[in-house]
């Protein structure tokens, strides 16, 4: 993706609020949770979903410029604020955030007065069921990659590049198994190295980080 970005004034240093997410049953955080206005932020994106304008009170504050889509070609540019890396200040998601879609996240950097674009080790992650976890600071996407098979990523933050460190492979009909290489209902690899971790038919047998996900995901 070439971006350009483009900032009006100077905004280094600049505190927005953070508005409160609440969390879910399992003590995550689903866009679901997130507020889609801000007292101070605001922002537009174009028809062809490759430029977006942010809003520091009514007044161009930055343009995000993309050849790429920003978010999937569709009517659902949704836009939800929160504190996505876990560092005191609020964040900008805009997309659908579900299966088979992409989305982007733009952070905020104090710094430079920027936000900048979320990244993923090899390309821009696609942010489905984006969802995170304040309390070990693990953020989590994953979705649908056929009629029997789910997928999601564990991950951590290094800088604004999302690092993965777990597969989770889920396939809901026995019968698929063999096509897909696995033996039971729940597969976890390491995703550096493709050791496996953990196999098990049960959710509760999954580490506590991948049951949050899973109960919330209803798999």
């Amino acid at each position: 993706m070439l971006l350009t970005l483009v900032t009006t004034g100077l905004y280094a240093q600049q505190k927005f609020n953070n508005p409160p997410c609440a969390r879910n049953a399992q003590g995550l955080i689903t866009l679901e949770d997130c507020p889609t206005e801000h007292p101070q932020l605001s922002v537009k994106m174009n028809d062809e979903c490759n430029h977006v304008t942010i809003y520091l009170n009514g007044q161009v504050m930055q343009e995000l410029k993309s050849e790429e889509e920003f978010v999937s070609p569709s009517d659902d540019k949704s836009v939800h604020f929160l504190d996505a890396n876990f560092d005191g200040h609020c964040d900008i998601f805009i997309g659908p955030g579900c299966s088979r879609t992409y989305s982007s996240l733009f952070l905020w950097n104090p710094k430079n007065g920027k936000f900048e674009c979320a990244v993923g080790e090899n390309n821009n992650p696609h942010l489905q069921n984006f969802m995170i976890d304040p309390a070990t600071k693990l953020v989590y996407d994953g979705g649908s990659s056929s009629f029997c098979e789910e997928d999601a990523y564990k991950m951590k933050w290094n800088g604004n590049c999302l690092v993965t460190l777990e597969e989770l492979k889920v396939i809901t009909d026995p019968k698929e198994y063999r096509a897909n290489g696995v033996k039971y209902h729940y597969t976890v690899k390491n995703a550096k190295t493709d050791k496996l971790i953990k196999a098990t038919n049960y959710k509760q047998n999954l580490h506590l980080s991948w049951q949050k996900y899973v109960k919330t995901m209803d798999w």
